[in-house]
Order: structure tokens, then C-alpha cells, then sequence
């Protein structure tokens, strides 16, 4: 066996080796894309969060929820754009026990919906957070308050959200494409070389 044929033999073991890994890879199509950005009014601490209404109260008989207005959204959300939403009040920073808050911001039932993963304060009233929308795009963001001090106060809030540029199954079939390429021309080298 020569080195040419070794090394054919391993590019299409590892071109048939990658294409069977991919196949039994979970398909995902393209996630959202783009960045939401909402604000209001909030008591926050660096272990809780009160989200305030629209109606400038801590509780409406709603629950333990407040609203936020949407002043930017580009990408997937722009269909938010100057919208409403709601947001769950959270009682312990960070989340207790790791546990999710299942639709932790609520657009109404839509893929926009929100379940937030984790939250952690990072310093003086600023925290990060990490969750996934209602279609499994996974979002990244910060929630920053404008005003020091004890009380209510304004905040902002940015979730960016980044889905698969190129969804699994389409590489799929360029390297099945590759690996018989490869086997045909190894199949005419060593015709050539008998």
C-alpha cells in the first residue's frame, strides 16, 4: 500500500465518518436573528426585580408580572417594534436552584416568547442574563438600570438573539457527494496501478 492510497483511504474514511455524525446530529433549521430592546420601570436589588405596570404599580391583580415596551427591534423582531409585552417579576437573583422561568417575557404566545435560563447580578444593579425563545434560539442579554439607590427606577433591557447561519442537513449532502468522489477515484488509481 502506498502513501497516496493511505491517504485517500483516510479521506474518505473521515468524509464517510463526519457525513454519518451529521446525519444522527439533530437537524436545526435557521433560529431567529437580530436584537430586542425594552424598557420600563422596575424596583430592583441586586437579588430581586419588581417589574412595574404601564399603570405605574407593582401588581395589577395580574400576578407577579409588569410590561415592557419595545423601543427597538431590528432583525426577526421587527414585527415588535413599538409593541408591548409582559415580564415576570423575579424574587431571587440568581435563580434558585437554576431553576427556568418558563416564558419569563410573554408576547402573546408567539416564537418572540422568552424562558429565562440563568440571571446574575454583575455589579451595581446591572445583570446578565441567558435564555431561549419559544422556537429554541438561544438569546444572550443585559438588563441596566439608569437610577442608583433603593425605589423604583428606569431600566433597559437588550436580548440578542443568534440562530444557525446554516441549518445541519444541507452540509449533509455535499459530504456524501465528497466521500463517493473520493472512493471513485481511488477505485481508478488502483485499476491504473494494476
Amino acid at each position: 500500500m502506498n502513501i497516496k492510497t493511505f491517504g485517500v483511504g483516510v479521506t474518505a474514511a473521515f468524509a464517510v465518518a463526519t457525513g454519518v455524525t451529521l446525519a444522527t446530529a439533530p437537524a436545526h433549521a435557521a433560529g431567529l436573528t437580530g436584537q430586542l430592546d425594552f424598557i420600563w420601570t422596575a424596583d430592583a436589588t441586586p437579588t430581586s426585580i419588581e417589574f412595574y405596570t404601564f399603570d405605574g404599580v407593582a401588581d395589577d391583580g395580574r400576578g407577579d408580572v409588569g410590561d415592557v415596551l419595545n423601543i427597538i427591534a431590528n432583525g426577526d423582531f421587527s414585527s415588535l417594534l413599538f409593541t408591548s409585552g409582559v415580564v415576570k417579576d423575579l424574587s431571587s437573583i440568581p435563580l434558585p436552584g437554576g431553576t427556568p422561568v418558563s416564558q419569563w417575557l410573554d408576547f402573546n404566545g408567539t416564537a418572540f416568547d422568552f424562558k429565562l435560563l440563568s440571571f446574575t447580578n454583575t455589579s451595581d444593579l446591572q445583570y446578565k442574563f441567558k435564555g431561549i425563545f419559544a422556537d429554541g434560539t438561544i438569546g444572550t442579554g443585559e438588563l441596566t438600570t439608569q437610577i442608583s439607590g433603593a425605589g423604583v427606577k428606569s431600566y433597559s433591557t437588550t436580548i440578542v438573539a443568534a440562530g444557525e447561519q446554516i441549518p445541519t442537513p444541507a452540509l449533509l449532502p455535499g459530504l456524501v457527494a465528497m466521500g463517493v468522489g473520493i472512493m471513485r477515484k481511488r477505485k481508478a488509481e488502483v485499476a491504473t496501478d494494476a
